[in-house]
């Protein structure tokens, strides 16, 4: 026994010098992190310097480039000891690379790369993949980490509030941005602890907008079509409008044109049905652009298929940033009104009880973005006539016509409420300055107010009305108002407003009090919120992409605002 223990005794010996030669052996992998943890701990003092010795008037500057969120850099890494947060371990170069791909992907949510240091931060991940000890530099460290940290607090920043200031507009945008406020720094932190992908983490700052993300996808679709963007439909100016069973030498250009914009998967024409699968897909093409879905080719549905794959890019850019302007969400009972849709959404309990079309103001006239809300309803209006429409339509049409007023059921009263023989007015000297009158128009079939108003005070004037020109309902394009909106379904809406009022107000009584000969208030016992606004793109719940004609002309502004490197 004693012989065998001997035997196996230098055995044992090996073995456990083998072991401990293991342990002891240091891999270049190793040798690498303990330098990299040296070079952080090193980085940290620059951090440290770099923001305490900056000049408070000109902020904190990385080789030339000035941060723009000096605040949120300071606040962040004296928190945090001043210690790097994205390169905590040498491997991290992962998610910077993340974070590279995201910046130069947020193209598509219709912002600008530049903003994000996006050409900086790909230079130094490129830099570190063709040199890795350059992790073993503290200043590197350091600035990468900064530059990293700006690009974050700028990139949530604009995806949650927007990038352009809304007052900032010629044209205003007057809805309270109401979101519960966020600690940017907070979030940076919650974010490099890594329970998240960026992606998955960024989406915390997009629009609650449900259709938001499939805007995006389209975007990047659209992008990667854009060099095929070609079957563009050419008809003289004469031939519009078109039908294509009276025309049918332009039916080939309607079928590419189609088949390429995704409406049809046609490739060759067949006469046997009556070209029934093209007078679809016109339709269809109408229904998305917000068009009387008749099949034929007018003006505007001439214009929607001809719309270029940059023009729609340029549109839905320009509504993700209206959607990160708009409120984070809407109270239980609210009115939507979306000028450039010329459409009015009643929604109660996020359930859509009504929906119509609207008129709203012409060019010159044009309706504003605002919020406010509804208080009380007017039935069978008087209507006195505002300024602008005093002075630029009816003075002007009762100096060359006495009648006019007759006509127009209006009449003419004093500043004390009484009435005036217009007779006794010069009106051809009538104006402003010098007209110390106001015009009235009795309720009726010829009040240009219809036979109910809908009130929700505010700086503007404006409300929803009734109309007795109910044919422009029917039109493509309904900017017909002075400024105020014209409803489609009143009685509809007074039944949905009045239904919880303390007195019951059925359908018939409601048609009496519009059809009276004196006006008559009525105070609403709930009363809902108003939001006009403008939006000339967005996508549905399902993932359809809605285009509208840009009717006041005003997504160039918000465009080049957003394509323009901001500056802070």
């Amino acid at each position: 026994m004693i012989f065998n223990k001997l035997i196996y005794l230098p055995v044992i010996i090996l073995l456990l010098q083998s072991c401990t030669s293991t342990n002891s052996e240091t891999t270049p992998e190793t040798v690498f992190e303990n330098q990299f943890i040296a070079a952080k701990k090193e980085a940290s003092d620059y951090i440290r310097k770099t923001i305490q010795l900056s000049d408070s008037t000109k902020g904190i500057s990385i080789h030339g480039i000035r941060l723009k969120n000096p605040k949120e850099i300071e606040t962040f890494y004296t928190t945090h000891h001043f210690s790097p947060g994205w390169l905590k371990h040498s491997d991290n170069m992962g998610l910077i690379n993340e974070m590279a791909r995201y910046i130069e992907n947020i193209y598509y949510h219709g912002l600008n790369p530049s903003d994000y240091l996006a050409d900086t931060i790909l230079h130094y991940s490129q830099l570190v993949q063709t040199n890795k000890n350059l992790l073993l530099q503290p200043d590197f460290i350091a600035r990468f980490d900064l530059l990293l940290s700006d690009a974050f607090f700028s990139l949530s920043q604009h995806l949650y509030y927007g990038k352009v200031s809304p007052k900032s507009l010629s044209a205003g945008w007057e809805i309270d941005q109401v979101k519960p406020a966020l600690n940017f720094t907070s979030e940076l932190a919650l974010f490099l602890k890594g329970a998240q992908s960026l992606n998955s983490f960024m989406q915390r700052f997009y629009p609650s907008h449900p259709g938001y993300n499939k805007m995006v996808t389209y975007a990047q679709l659209l992008s990667e079509t854009q060099k095929e963007d070609s079957f563009l439909v050419i008809i003289p100016e004469n031939k519009i409008t078109l039908h294509i069973l009276e025309d049918s030498s332009y039916n080939e250009q309607l079928v590419n044109r189609l088949r390429y914009l995704g409406y049809t998967h046609q490739t060759l024409l067949d006469y046997t049905d009556s070209l029934q699968n093209l007078f679809t897909a016109i339709k269809n093409l109408q229904e998305h652009y917000g068009l009387n879905q008749d099949g034929a080719v007018g003006k505007r549905t001439y214009s929607a298929l001809n719309e270029t794959t940059e023009e729609k890019l340029g549109k839905l850019f320009v509504n993700m940033e209206r959607l990160r302007w708009m409120p984070a969400s809407f109270s239980e009972h609210y009115l939507l009104v979306n000028i450039a849709d010329y459409t009015l959404d009643y929604i109660k309990n996020q359930d859509t009880l009504l929906h119509m079309r609207t008129v709203v103001g012409k060019d010159a006239r044009q309706t504003p973005v605002f919020q406010a809300r509804m208080t009380y309803l007017v039935f069978s209006p008087t209507w006195t006539l505002p300024p602008s429409i005093l002075y630029e339509d009816v003075i002007p049409a009762v100096a060359k016509n006495i009648d006019y007023l007759q006509k127009k059921e209006m009449i003419v009263l004093d500043r004390s409420g009484n009435s005036v023989d217009p007779n006794t007015i010069d009106w051809k000297k009538a104006g402003k300055g010098n007209f110390p009158y106001r015009i009235r128009q009795k309720p009726g079939g010829l009040n240009a107010l219809g036979r109910v108003k809908f009130m929700f005070p505010n700086t503007h004037s404006i409300y929803l009305h009734d109309t007795p020109s109910k044919s422009f309902f029917q039109r493509d394009s309904r900017t017909f108002s002075s400024g105020c909106i014209r409803i489609e379904k009143p009685i509809a809406l007074a039944e949905l407003l009045l239904e919880n009022n303390s007195a019951e107000w059925t359908e018939e009584e409601i048609k009496e009090a519009m059809f009276s000969e004196e006006e008559q208030i009525v105070t609403l016992k709930e009363k809902p919120d108003v939001y006009i606004y403008y939006l000339t793109a967005w996508s549905t719940m399902t993932g359809e992409i809605h285009f509208r004609e840009d009717v006041y002309s005003r997504d160039p502004e918000i465009l080049k605002a957003l394509q323009l490197t901001k500056k802070k």
